[in-house]
């Protein structure tokens, strides 16, 4: 008796079978492994060992970037493969090729991976605005490699501060035009804001989370100034009668000192009630320190008299304001 051993016949390329590649959805990152097993003529797997004419595997992947790779042998699992690592999000065409003769050629997408918050870039649009007027936070998302997460995108908040105070909350929602996240947020309190952003209920501890932007106050209204009353309790007749005004738009945002440049619409009087306007001494204005105006007028006797401001022909919150100027103080004797 004797025994005898059977080796595979040559390789055969015509049943040479592709046992692994990319699916599709692949996940950025992921590796993907392509691996072919060469069989003879009769199937018989050929095993893989230098010098014995093993045909050349290639697999060629055609994306954004083409990546070809060879095929090697491997003793463990007796197939020819490679290794892939693909980033970039998008669709691909696998080419596998034995001698340069086709064995297969197959079309396959990659998908983002998972939100990274490294990778978020967010802003306000425009970043300082006037009271009343309109901002917008987006935020673009993408994973570790940069894939935008267009199919996949988080749900995400923002937080309005002002002045360290959480204001607002708002959710932002896909803008489907800029692949964004997108909300729009009308602003009338003056301040300089901050905004934080947290994902799917988790805050965004980043450097940068923390976007800002200066809301500024609006044009000057009537019903935003007033007249300050404390300045007209202690009139006294023989004195000078001073009146502070405070400019304000119509949100109640102050006007910020140096950005005031409405004199020449003030229009204003300080009378005595019951008398002729004519008969008191007209009354001056004083701008204190571009904000503030001081209305000032002498006061001869004592009695009821009324202030009257009005800003662009209409009159100021609480105006017309009465005040009492008392009698005068009786002159000191000297001795």
């Amino acid at each position: 008796s004797t025994s005898l051993s059977v080796f595979p016949a040559p390789i055969s390329i015509a049943n040479t079978r592709v046992v692994s590649y990319p699916s599709n959805q692949t996940v950025a990152g992921i590796a993907s492994v392509v691996a072919v097993q060469a069989v003879d003529a009769y199937g018989n797997p050929k095993l893989i060992e230098a010098g014995l004419g093993s045909p050349s595997f290639v697999a060629t992947i055609v994306g954004q970037t083409n990546n070809e790779k060879r095929l090697l042998p491997d003793a463990n699992s007796q197939l020819f493969r490679t290794t892939h690592f693909l980033t970039a999000s998008g669709n691909y065409l696998l080419e596998i090729k034995a001698n340069e003769t086709d064995i297969l050629k197959t079309t396959f997408s990659v998908v983002p991976a998972a939100f990274s918050a490294n990778t978020l870039t967010a802003a306000v649009l425009p970043n300082s605005a006037t009271a009343g007027n309109t901002v917008k936070v987006v935020a673009s998302l993408a994973d570790k490699f940069g894939n935008s997460l267009k199919d996949a995108l988080p749900a995400m908040q923002a937080t309005i501060i002002l002045d360290n105070a959480p204001v607002r909350e708002v959710v932002l929602s896909e803008n489907p035009g800029t692949l964004r996240l997108e909300a729009a947020i009308r602003v009338t309190r003056a301040g300089k804001y901050s905004i934080n952003l947290n994902v799917n209920g988790v805050s965004l501890q980043l450097a940068g989370n923390n976007i800002t932007f200066i809301v500024t106050a609006g044009a000057p209204s009537a019903e935003g100034c007033f007249i300050d009353q404390a300045s007209l309790r202690t009139v006294k007749a023989n004195s000078l009668a001073t009146a502070l005004i405070f400019p304000g738009d119509k949100f109640g945002n102050a006007i910020p000192a140096g950005s005031f440049q409405e004199a020449d619409r003030l229009e204003y009087s300080m009378s005595k009630i019951g008398e002729f306007q004519g008969a008191v001494t007209p009354a001056f204005v004083r701008n204190l320190d571009g904000s503030i105006y001081e209305l000032f007028q002498p006061i001869i006797s004592p009695g009821s008299y009324t202030v009257s401001v009005s800003i662009g022909g209409a009159a100021i919150s609480n105006s017309p304001l009465n005040f009492t100027a008392g009698f005068a103080d009786a002159p000191r004797i000297l001795s």
